[in-house]
Order: structure tokens, then C-alpha cells, then sequence
């Protein structure tokens, strides 16, 4: 005869893997574009005009590499809701939720902030859902389906 409440199981540890965004890496670089075209089009005198379109687009170029570098980084959220960024323990975390978009707010125990973003490049459906289970206090926060705010107070 089966017992009359079911055994629940812990849910799994969610574990995912923030690389750099592609799609940040592209809008920088027409960042640089457009401020170049920005200088060619204000009322700069022609003889800053060349240099600053120039460092327009190196900049952008210079930040873009830099984004496109950053080493990827593993976030780890244990079924205890403890949580860790590179193995390294993390005494709070909060993931903000807009639309797609997931930004990981985190301390760690020496006081130092870290922060991520995952975009819709790198953060896949499956992932987005295991980091919203993963994360309750957040969807909370946000005005989720767990909060309790009206509806009328949400918008």
C-alpha cells in the first residue's frame, strides 16, 4: 500500500556557466560606430574631428575585446539555497529578472560585490527556468507569481 504522502526528493543543485554575451560585444562595437558618426555630424572643428572619431572607435573596440575576454565564470546554487561563484562561497546572492535578461547581484565573504548578466545568448530556456527555481526570494521580490501584492500594486 503506498504511503499517503510522497517522498520528496531535493531538488537538484543548479549549476550554470556565465560567458561573455556576443550580443554586448556587437552593441559596443556600434556603439563606437555610431559615436564616430556622432563627431562627423556635431559642430566639432575639423581638426578634432578626425582624432576623436578615431578614439571613438578605438575605445569601443578596446571595451569590446575586454568583454570579449572575461573568463567564464560557474554559478552555483546548492538545494540548501547556499551558493557559490567559482567555487567560492557567496554569503548572499539576488537575481533580478527583466524580461530574458537575469542580473546575478552577489557577496561574497570578503565583503567584495560581483555582478553578471545573462542574456538570451547565454542563458538558454532550460537554464532561465532552473535559475528561477533555483532562486524563490527573487520572483518574490519582482512582483513573481509568489508575491503577495495585488495585482493592481504590481503595475
Amino acid at each position: 500500500m503506498p504511503s499517503a504522502s510522497p517522498r520528496l526528493r531535493p531538488s537538484p543543485d543548479c549549476r550554470l556557466i556565465w560567458r561573455p554575451s556576443r550580443w554586448v560585444v556587437a552593441v559596443l562595437i556600434a556603439l563606437g560606430a555610431l559615436g564616430a558618426l556622432a563627431v562627423h555630424v556635431s559642430a566639432v572643428p575639423a581638426m578634432f574631428e578626425r582624432p576623436l572619431a578615431a578614439s571613438a572607435c578605438l575605445w569601443a573596440l578596446v571595451c569590446a575585446y575586454r568583454e570579449h575576454r572575461r573568463p567564464p565564470r560557474v554559478f552555483i546554487v546548492r538545494s540548501d539555497g547556499s551558493a557559490t561563484l567559482d567555487a567560492m562561497p557567496l554569503t548572499h546572492h539576488h537575481v533580478h529578472w527583466r524580461g530574458t535578461l537575469a542580473f546575478l547581484r552577489a557577496r561574497d565573504a570578503q565583503g567584495r560585490t560581483h555582478r553578471l548578466a545573462f542574456w538570451p545568448d547565454t542563458l538558454d530556456a532550460r537554464g532561465r527556468r532552473a535559475l528561477r527555481l533555483a532562486s524563490p526570494s527573487a520572483a518574490v521580490a519582482d512582483g513573481g507569481p509568489l508575491s503577495a501584492q495585488p495585482r493592481e500594486m504590481r503595475r
